[in-house]
Order: structure tokens, then sequence, then C-alpha cells
């Protein structure tokens, strides 16, 4: 679909056939009613710009119909320009892959991928989803004394598929089980909420705990009997729980169709029926890299500015 939209770059002082840096998308796309419905649709269309201290102004037509203004720091979009800044703000660890397929184990011999995380006494702690021969998920562990290189991982999955909502039930290969676990430590409860399928019925988001004593003890059996805590015949996934009540209640984020959504329960026992109601978080951003739908990674992480949520965007 055609869309116009607003990006920069910067040109050399004295030979300004050169690029020294470009923006890596837009910093401006139509979003307002003025840019999405006019003359001519989703267009913003920059054509004058004024610098006024650190603050750059653009004026840019809306939709071929209105004029506006946008403006933005001049130092940030500098910033956003720079080579250097662009491949410094992520650096992907030396040491990966953390974790790879072992053939011997046929529980886990095809892919390992989409860990859980969280930190229990002085080591990080992985729950990963690992597939076998015959497309089955189960879930292993992993035991991280320094967050980066494997100091236990156990030979057997912690976890594997119990119920009807995630056992297999068609083709013997079909995919199935138990996937991409996410874990939240309240109190001395380890809760996790994982995808569970079939292979025949849409997946639903499925909740187990287990004390963390259990859990460090490696008493797998202490698993709790996992509920289903999303509606059925829903496109609902990417699900965790914050760590801390909200107004009283136990806040779950998951993804309802493209976008992230919370809902408040005042218990995790789900007696009640599954989650009904979403809160919308955070949307897809039309014309941008996350512009088809959004989900979470992990549970949001507390800092003291609020709640840093990672997100992943197709």
């Amino acid at each position: 679909k055609r869309l116009f939209t607003v990006e920069a770059a910067l040109l050399h002082p004295t030979n300004p056939q050169k690029v020294l840096g470009r923006t890596r998308g837009p910093i401006l796309v139509p979003e307002t009613l003025y840019e999405i419905y006019g003359l001519v649709p989703d267009v913003v269309f920059p054509s004058g710009a004024l610098i006024e201290g650190d603050r750059l102004d653009i004026y840019y037509g809306g939709a071929d119909t209105t004029c506006n203004r946008m403006s933005v720091d001049l130092n940030d979009l500098l910033d956003a320009m720079d080579p250097e800044l662009q491949n410094s703000f992520v650096s992907r660890a030396s040491h990966n892959p953390i974790l790879k397929p072992l053939p011997e184990h046929d529980w886990e011999s095809q892919w390992v991928f989409n860990a859980a995380a969280f930190t229990y006494g002085s080591a990080t702690h992985l729950i990963y989803r690992a597939m076998s021969t015959d497309n089955s998920s189960r879930l292993g562990y992993a035991r991280l004394d320094d967050g980066l290189h494997v100091d236990t991982r156990l030979p057997k999955p912690i976890y594997e598929p119990r119920t009807d909502f995630e056992i297999k039930k068609k083709h013997p290969d079909g995919y199935s089980g138990c996937e991409d676990p996410r874990t939240t430590v309240i109190d001395d409860t380890l809760y996790m909420t994982y995808t569970a399928y079939n292979g025949v019925d849409p997946t639903r988001v499925a909740l187990s705990h287990i004390p963390l004593k259990d859990f460090m003890e490696e008493r797998w059996e202490n698993w709790s009997t996992p509920v289903v805590i999303t509606p059925p015949h829903v496109d609902d996934k990417n699900t965790c729980i914050l760590s801390e009540k909200i107004d009283g209640q136990y806040m779950i984020l998951h993804r309802l169709d493209n976008r992230i959504c919370a809902d408040l329960v005042p218990s995790l026992d789900f007696a009640d029926g599954p989650l009904n109601r979403c809160i919308e978080i955070l949307g897809p951003r039309h014309g941008l890299w996350d512009s088809a739908k959004v989900g979470i990674t992990g549970p949001p992480l507390r800092i003291p500015e609020g709640w840093l949520l990672i997100y992943h965007g197709v």
C-alpha cells in the first residue's frame, strides 16, 4: 500500500553528495484524522523546515488537504542518524547461541528456542521450548550462574503435555504441546503461562504454578494442573502476569488479535472463567515496522520510572 512518510538524512558539511547518516525508518507517519483522510489519503508531505535552538520544526501537508507542523529534538534526531550509536544500542552476546538442540535427546533434538527467564538467588533460570522429531513441544531447564554460560542443563523435560488441550490429537508428526513459556515470581510461587496446542483446536494460553522451593529441588511432579485462561476460538496469545498487584488485582497482559491488552483478575485460580476484557496497552503503528501486530516478550520489568515492556512486532 502506498504510504507517504517523513525520514531524515545528514549530509557532509562540505560535500553534500555524501550521506553521513540517516534514520532507519520514518520519524512521522500518517496517524491522525487530518493525515489519513483528505484529498489524497495517508500522506505526510514535508515542505519546509526550520531550526529553533535545539528544536527542529517541520511543516508538512496532511492528506493534501491541510498544513501542519511537527517538532523533534535536534540532538535526539542526530543521535538517531549516527551509525555508531545505532549499532551500539544493542549488542549480541559473543557466546551465542546459549542453547542448541541436542541430538542425543529426542525431545530437544530438533529445536530449542523462546525461553522464559527469571532470577532467583544468584543465578538466571531458563525454561525453554524444545521440539522433538515428531514436532511435539516440551519445556526444558537450564541454569546460568553468570547469565550467559550454561552451568546446568537437565537431560529430561521439566514440563510435558498432560491435558486434553495440549496433547497431540491429529497427525502423529503434527505440531502440538506446550509452547513459549513466560514466568513470574510472586511471593514464594513461580507462575508460568504458556501456549497450549493439541494440533486440532485453536491455541489457548494455559497457566500452571509451582512452589519455588519445589522448583529448585526439581520436584516437577508438583506443577499444578494447568488451566486455560484465554477464551476459546480467539487468537489470544503472548500472555504474562505482572509481578505486583495493580489496585489490589492481578494484571494479565495478553495479545488479542494484533494488539497488546490487559485484564485485571481478583485471583489466579480463574474459577470464574478465562480472560474476557481487552484494555488496550499497545497496538500496531501505521506504516512502521510493527504495523501488522505486536506482542509481549517476557513480563514487564519493574524499574523506578515504571514498567519496562519489551515487545516484538511484525
